[in-house]
Formats: C-alpha cells, structure tokens, sequence
C-alpha cells in the first residue's frame, strides 16, 4: 500500500496531473481552436449588400492582382460589373477559389484565405442574385 505523502504517491499523483493536463490541451482540429471564426449563418436572414459588404472585402483583398489595368490572368475584378461578372457566371470558379477547393487555384494569394465571415457573405450574396446594393 502506498503512503499518503510518500514519494510514490506525489509521483503518481504528478503524473495523473500531467496526464489530464496534456489531454485537456490537445486539438486536432484547427476549427476548434479558432472559434471567433466559427459563425453560425442562417441564410435567410441575412441581408448582404454589394457596396458595405463585398467592395470592401474585394478592394482588401483581390484589386492588388485583380485590379489595374493589367490584371493577374486577365481577371479584372474592380468595381461591381467586373466582380459580379465572374460571380454569375455559369463556369465561374469564384467561389472555389475563395474557398480553396482542391480543384481551384486558392485566392488570394498570396494573402491566405479569407475569413469565413468574408466567405460566407460573398457566397450569400451570389446566391442572392448579385445585387448592386
């Protein structure tokens, strides 16, 4: 039988300690880690608007490429009909890219991908038709 304060015991009782130490700081998923970008969206009650929402996110991120006169891959993505252009197209690989789907040249490089929050409201606004609001 093992002693209250022995030798033994403290051992022991370190290493349980460090035991559930170790297993209460182990994530294997990054999502978990980085809940501020976890959000919840319910799409119909979101309102996206083009000028507050989506220019911004677009002028931060995609003009330095995408937007001068000589743009990146000759995608032109300054100011709303250039954007929604791609953002409607049938064979538009926007959405992929932004996403970084395996099947897409991941955008915007090279900046990482934007936030989910950034994600969602363009995907929703897309969906929403593409509105010049």
């Amino acid at each position: 039988m093992i002693k209250r304060n022995s030798p033994s015991m403290r051992l022991a009782l370190l290493f349980f300690l460090l035991s559930v130490f170790l297993i209460a700081c182990y994530y294997d998923k990054e999502e978990e880690i980085y809940i501020e970008e976890f959000v919840y969206v319910n799409y119909d009650t979101v309102t996206v608007s083009y000028a507050t929402d989506i220019e911004p996110v677009i002028n931060n991120n995609c003009y330095s490429c995408h937007g001068s006169s000589n743009p990146q891959a000759n995608i032109r993505l300054n100011g709303y009909s250039n954007f929604s252009e791609y953002a409607l197209r049938a064979d538009s690989k926007l959405l992929c890219a932004i996403k970084h789907e395996s099947s897409c040249s991941p955008m915007p490089q090279p900046f990482g991908k934007l936030s989910n929050t950034s994600i969602i409201k363009i995907e929703k606004w897309i969906f929403d038709g593409a509105s010049n609001n």
